[in-house]
């Protein structure tokens, strides 16, 4: 079930406010293997492994998957963790947790669990990081794996490593 909810997720995010999805949206987004998608590689951020992070978002970028597409997913992951920073404040309750996110409750524990890694300031330092990663990919020729790995490395570390 988690690996039906990931992939329709990420489709849902892929297509956004399209009301038609193509066989070939389809075939781009879930197309991935379990071990280098998006749902592993936030999970991996979750946890700050900096070698399994980095490892899934190369052979993520060698398969073709969108830089934008993984700037977006990242920024949605991190949306979350800022809304769940301030909801746990107010309760424990794992299921209204997962209704007030929107997501299911049976992945409540491991943003917790990436909420108590994380500061709640390294988590709003992560959407300026996001965006100068964005500005990056579509304003300069440097190679993009090397501006995905920096913005990698940025997060993990929370430390802002974006050359300006």
């Amino acid at each position: 079930m988690r690996i039906i909810d990931n992939e329709i997720e990420k489709l849902l995010t892929f297509t956004g406010l399209r009301k038609k999805i193509t066989f070939e949206d389809i075939e781009k987004i879930v197309g991935s293997s379990k071990e280098n998608n998006i749902f592993e590689l936030q999970k991996a951020i979750g946890e700050r492994k900096i070698v399994s992070s980095s490892s899934i978002l190369a052979n993520m970028l060698r398969l073709g998957e969108s830089e934008q597409l993984i700037i977006s997913m990242l920024t949605r992951y991190f949306s979350v963790l800022w809304r769940l920073t301030e909801l746990k404040i107010k309760t424990r309750d794992t299921l209204e947790l997962g209704r007030s996110l929107g997501i299911s409750s049976f992945f409540i524990n491991e943003y917790l669990a990436a909420c108590n890694k994380f500061s709640y300031s390294e988590i709003k330092d992560t959407f300026n990081i996001l965006q100068k990663t964005d500005f990056k990919l579509k304003s300069t020729s440097i190679d993009s794996d090397a501006i995905m790995q920096l913005m990698l490395i940025s997060i993990i570390d929370g430390k802002d490593y974006m050359i300006s």
